[in-house]
């Protein structure tokens, strides 16, 4: 029977996936696909990065750091929309990876039930939204992932120098070497810093980037503006200082849990990961796909406040000033993590009060 309802499920998500492959194929191409397109082009040939991106993004130019544009060098090579569509199938295969090498590798699930949690993670509309940006938070999820399993191996020069890759958005790194700093990590923060200090060379010497004002304009009109996703954001009624002093407030109480964690589990590490992320000051809605893996996660847990979540996670992005409902969705996720904790908390005291029971 189960096996019925997972090839069933599989069918339906499947077919929802390729409707979704092909709106996205007739659309013409996100302005973050652009961004890298022009802006390896313009390396190529020779020209200013940030005189090829102006006409159409201003002073704002190339926002990532420059060796970025290396890394999608080859998909410059190619015509526009053949070029598109590898980058539709790239962001997709970054998703649908880190979904199912999670389900495999992590939580140890059979492969038909990690295809059904797979392609579940590959129709969320949170991911169809950050591809049809043409965002490269996939690829951030992914080498976060890897290096995560890599560091499981007990690999940590290697799992650092993968999450250096993730430093194409260095503030989606920076609370996951918070985490690391905590934890007392110091192998895999040692060749975290190596990469990053090669990286920041690297662009350096390839300049050409957005400048530093220019940038901060950038972000601070995320943070202020209303646009991040933050969970603080949602307090609308609140200045900007105070909902930043309420997200300082709750990282402070995260890493102070996470310091006198003596056991990390799996579902502490998704509650911090989740927490630290929706913390986050600069959080746009498309940064949300690092989720995939607690979405992965709890799943096969049944709540009704999961299933919450991803319903109004699902139809927030559909919806104008979506940004508190979105909130409103992660916050049902870590509600369901914390029931999780809970759970587990009760049954732990059993197990101890029934082994310290004297015998009859």
């Amino acid at each position: 029977m189960m096996r019925k309802e997972h090839e069933l499920a599989s069918a339906v998500l499947a077919g929802v996936l390729l409707g979704q492959i092909v709106f996205l194929l007739v659309q013409s191409p996100g302005e973050d696909f652009w961004q890298h397109y022009v802006a390896g082009r313009a390396l190529l040939t020779g020209v200013s990065v940030n005189e090829a991106l102006a006409p159409t993004f201003g002073r704002l130019g190339y926002p990532y750091p420059m060796f970025t544009v290396v890394l999608f060098l080859p998909l410059s090579l190619l015509p526009p929309q053949c070029a598109f569509t590898a980058w539709v199938g790239l962001l997709y295969s970054a998703v649908g990876a880190s979904a199912y090498l999670f389900a495999r590798r992590v939580i140890g699930l059979q492969p038909r039930a990690a295809t059904t949690r797979t392609l579940l993670s590959l129709v969320w509309p949170v991911t169809f939204g950050t591809v049809f940006m043409g965002q490269i938070s996939p690829l951030v999820l992914l080498f976060m992932l890897s290096a995560y399993l890599v560091g499981r191996r007990g690999k940590p020069y290697f799992a650092g120098a993968l999450l250096c890759l993730a430093l194409i958005k260095p503030h989606l790194v920076a609370p996951v070497a918070g985490g690391l700093l905590l934890r007392k990590r110091w192998r895999v923060l040692g060749s975290l810093a190596l990469g990053a200090l090669v990286l920041a060379a690297a662009s350096l010497w390839l300049g050409q980037g957005t400048s530093f004002d220019a940038w901060k304009s950038y972000v601070l009109g995320w943070c202020l503006g209303g646009r991040s996703v933050m969970m603080p954001g949602a307090l609308q009624r609140l200045s900007a200082s105070w909902r930043l002093l309420i997200a300082a407030c709750g990282y402070s109480g995260l890493s102070l849990w996470w310091f006198k964690k003596e056991t990390v589990r799996l579902h502490d590490t998704a509650l911090a990961l989740l927490v630290g992320l929706l913390l986050s000051p600069y959080l746009p809605g498309y940064d949300l796909v690092l989720l995939v893996p607690v979405l992965v996660y709890l799943v096969g847990k049944g709540s009704a406040l999961f299933w919450l979540g991803m319903g109004l996670s699902s139809v927030a992005p559909f919806l104008h000033g979506f940004e508190g409902l979105v909130a409103l969705s992660m916050l049902c996720f870590v509600l369901d993590l914390l029931r999780l904790q809970r759970a587990e908390g009760r049954i732990t005291s059993r197990l101890s009060a029934s082994q310290e029971s004297p015998i009859p």
